[in-house]
């Protein structure tokens, strides 16, 4: 599943994101690209619809936490350092 990179994205080229079976199998201390950066799933929500299973996710660099965030917006490390 690939998205095109749209809004603050423009000019980029197509991300690879990461599909709904690959996000629902994934543990906390598990790696994922997050707005382009490093994170590290610290929990996760599942139920809640389509967009679910939410995460919440620690900046590995900053240490910083985020709010809840839909696997939609997540790309797997290993996809992402295949398509550069």
């Amino acid at each position: 599943m690939t998205r095109l990179g749209g809004g603050e994205l423009k000019g980029v080229e197509e991300l690879a994101t990461m599909e709904k079976r690959t996000a629902i199998r994934m543990l906390p201390g598990s790696r994922v690209i997050f707005r382009g950066r490093l994170h590290e799933v610290v929990s996760l929500k599942s139920g809640g619809g389509m967009d679910a299973p939410y995460f919440r996710l620690r900046n590995i660099e900053e240490g910083t936490p985020t709010a809840l965030v839909s696997y939609k917006l997540l790309e797997h490390p290993q996809l992402r350092e295949d398509s550069v």
